[in-house]
């Protein structure tokens, strides 16, 4: 694997690239934005606008992005995927549908590329310090091919399979907990407020109590040290916990919890808070969060 790009240098994918880099592999970082762009410039990683010219010479192509529909145009709308080499190696390490996965996982190999399906989890923070968990599904020999970079940016791989999808799957199940872990955090700190509980007394007691999870222990600290930097955005839960509800409308399954908790963040989205920290939502709530 002499060519790598990696498409999207947001929060995650610039730590990803960065890591890559490190590690003496050649990658060039993709992204539409020239103020991304200039940030990997400044590590000394080559960049482009778009896949579209650099997809003829490359190996392999990692994408981190939000939406499927922004995966859709990285390969397909402009022809990027048709330039690939046959055997050439696709990684999906965004969180996006399973199903969509699986579909362009057919439509490359119809190409002659191959796809690994490698959703991550760790956040900003294992992005940049190379230590994300990845759920990794695909044929072994594609994922052999794309081993040195699967390692640049983690710590723990688990190997859930070899449909691309599963890894998906597996990551969309991953964030019903996730997700609604911090819903939860923020309605019982809120509710400590409105019931005249000392919210911070309340987190010092559920972090050495069976009530306790690594999420309300991370995102609660945030919340009652009143830190709204936008670590994980309203805008990442709320696509998480949509795809956790078309699955399971997909597979006729009731996730009421859920549910709420994904109509909770996307009142809070259609509110314009989709920016700011997964932890806003407060606004929501009858209290006053700022005394």
């Amino acid at each position: 694997m002499d060519k790598i790009a990696l498409v999207g240098l947001g929060a995650m994918g610039i730590g990803m690239a960065r890591n890559m880099l490190k590690n003496g592999l050649a990658v060039t970082g993709i992204d539409i934005s020239a103020e991304r762009r200039a940030l990997f410039v400044e590590d000394g990683g080559n960049v482009a606008e778009s896949l579209q010219d650099l997809a003829g010479t490359l190996d392999a192509v990692f994408v981190m992005v939000n939406e499927a529909e922004h995966m859709e145009a990285a390969l397909f709308t402009n022809g990027a995927a048709s330039r690939m080499r046959r055997g050439s190696v696709v990684v999906s390490t965004s969180t996006l549908p399973p199903s969509y996965i699986a579909s362009c996982a057919a439509r490359l190999g119809e190409l002659g590329i191959g796809m690994v399906d490698s959703p991550v989890s760790g956040g900003e923070k294992g992005a940049a310090g190379g230590t994300l968990t990845l759920m990794l599904s695909g044929r072994k020999s594609d994922i052999e091919k794309v081993r040195p970079a699967l390692d640049a940016v983690s710590k723990k791989v688990f190997d859930v399979g070899e449909d691309p999808g599963m890894g998906s799957k597996m990551k969309v199940l991953h964030q019903h907990l996730a997700s609604t872990h911090i819903a939860l955090t923020v309605e019982a700190l809120g509710m400590c407020r409105k019931s005249g509980v000392d919210p911070k007394l309340f987190y010092e007691i559920v972090t050495h109590s069976a009530g306790n999870s690594f999420l309300f222990e991370y995102f609660g600290k945030f919340l009652v040290d009143n830190d709204f930097f936008p670590y994980s955005s309203i805008n990442t839960s709320e696509k998480d916990l949509r795809l956790v509800v078309e699955l399971a409308r997909e597979l006729d399954y009731p996730a009421e919890i859920a549910t709420k908790a994904y109509e909770q963040f996307l009142h809070a989205k259609e509110k314009g808070l989709g920016k700011e920290s997964s932890i806003a939502t407060i606004q929501l709530f009858p209290v006053d969060w700022t005394h």
